[in-house]
């Protein structure tokens, strides 16, 4: 099995950094007037956190046209628990 790419009906989901052109096709890949910060994540950081294996993204894409229609990344990590004071009744 392919752990690079997914598909169903619609879509074809793939990692970023499987093909050179997914790079090239980021750029493309428009946002609305407020997702500036989404923009920047693929655009500039997503490459660079996949080469220093901090989190994974994957291209989500149309399966008639091949035009990103989203994207995601995920990132594995822990939260560390500290014993918490209570103050009032309220942790």
């Amino acid at each position: 099995m392919d752990l690079f790419s997914l598909s169903n009906e619609s879509y074809i989901y793939e990692h970023l950094l499987r093909l050179d052109t997914n790079i090239s096709g980021i750029s493309l890949f428009t946002f609305s007037p407020n997702g500036q910060g989404l923009e920047n994540y693929i655009r500039n950081i997503s490459c660079q956190n996949e080469r220093n294996n901090l989190d994974r993204t994957y291209l989500v894409r149309d399966r008639k046209s091949g035009e990103i229609a989203a994207y995601f990344s995920l990132r594995a990590g822990s939260i560390v628990l500290q014993k918490l004071k209570q103050v009032n009744g309220i942790f």
